[in-house]
């Protein structure tokens, strides 16, 4: 009996050593000819749609697949993203990822908790600039400073993704520091959506990433009026930054990356972090990006995971404006 209980251990331990052996092969050749999927949790034609769209065919030369980029948008991402937590983490499914993710768990009508740290980032590929951005035919203010004094007297609307988001953070901050109204308003179905409501009249603003706008202000439809950055735009060169206006800084940025479900392989989280590094640096794609507005900001995850964390620290400091009416 004994040598049987102990025939059978053996053969275990042999079976158990021959499933880690084949899944470390399977890991090692992974995504091997294997399709992946690329989510996007936000709407197509937007910068984050884009961006992604820009990124995929350098991502599927590095990885030697292909890569089928799918738009899963509502509640500025949150729709995905909670879907996307209990996907298999295999690697034949990943996701774009904005680092203003966290910011959400501080609402208290929030109803999840879930941030960064429930995903596995795999590398940050942009770093868009937020701005201020009005139609170019409005008189009623010329730079950005009439803007401020016009709005210290006038409600003035202003088109944005999501609450809780970096484009509502700016406008409720400098209602706060500045004393003025800023309205926001809500178009979730995003920035298509955003730059019809301005071109139509609908709104007097847009507070968005400087890429939303960049083709619409390569044409003459619409101007920036600031941006949040410590330095000028490269795409809006002549456009303020809030410091240069105001004297006080404020800085803000959509990062926005890529992330698998937590709990994979790390053969095959190394496998897609290093071809994602690859894709994201190579100068065709960063010339890709710039045709749209987008800038190159590669970050390995630990340092993508900072500023998940940054961005939250900046909402602590607006917590009580959270519960800011919003239309």
């Amino acid at each position: 009996m004994k040598n049987i209980r102990g025939t059978r251990i053996i053969m275990t331990s042999i079976l158990v050593f021959v499933g880690l052996i084949a899944s470390a092969a399977l890991a090692a050749d992974f995504p091997g000819g294997k399709p992946i999927t690329f989510i996007v949790p936000w709407a197509a034609g937007g910068a984050n749609d884009l961006g992604v769209r820009a990124l995929a065919p350098y991502l599927e030369k590095e990885l030697g697949t292909k890569i089928a980029v799918v738009n899963k948008p509502g509640a500025d991402g949150w729709v995905s993203y909670l879907d996307f937590i209990s996907k298999r983490p295999d690697g034949y499914t990943i996701s774009a990822v904005n680092a203003f993710m966290n910011l959400l768990r501080h609402n208290p009508s929030s109803p999840h908790k879930e941030g960064v740290d429930d995903y596995q980032l795999l590398a940050c590929q942009v770093q868009d600039i937020s701005a201020i951005i009005k139609r170019a035919d409005d008189k009623r203010f010329g730079d950005f400073k009439g803007l401020v004094e016009y709005a210290k007297k006038n409600e003035v609307t202003a088109s944005i993704n999501a609450f809780g988001s970096e484009d509502w953070m700016v406008l409720a901050l400098m209602n706060k520091e500045l004393g003025t109204k800023f309205v926001p308003i809500i178009h979730a179905d995003g920035s298509a959506q955003s730059k019809a409501a301005l071109l139509g009249a609908h709104v007097d603003l847009i507070s968005n990433n400087a890429s939303t706008v960049y083709t619409s202000v390569a044409d003459g439809s619409m101007t920036p009026l600031v941006v949040f950055n410590s330095t000028r735009s490269a795409f809006f060169p002549n456009a303020l930054t809030y410091k240069e206006v105001t004297g006080t800084e404020l800085i803000s940025s959509s990062a926005r990356g890529l992330m698998m479900p937590k709990g994979g392989d790390p053969k095959v989280v190394k496998i897609l972090v290093d071809a994602a590094e690859r894709a994201i640096k190579n100068p065709e794609h960063v010339a890709r990006l710039k045709s749209i507005g987008l800038e190159a900001g590669y970050l390995p995850p630990e340092g993508f995971r900072k500023l998940f964390l940054i961005n939250e620290d900046a909402g602590r400091k607006v917590n009580d404006l959270l519960k800011w009416n919003i239309k």
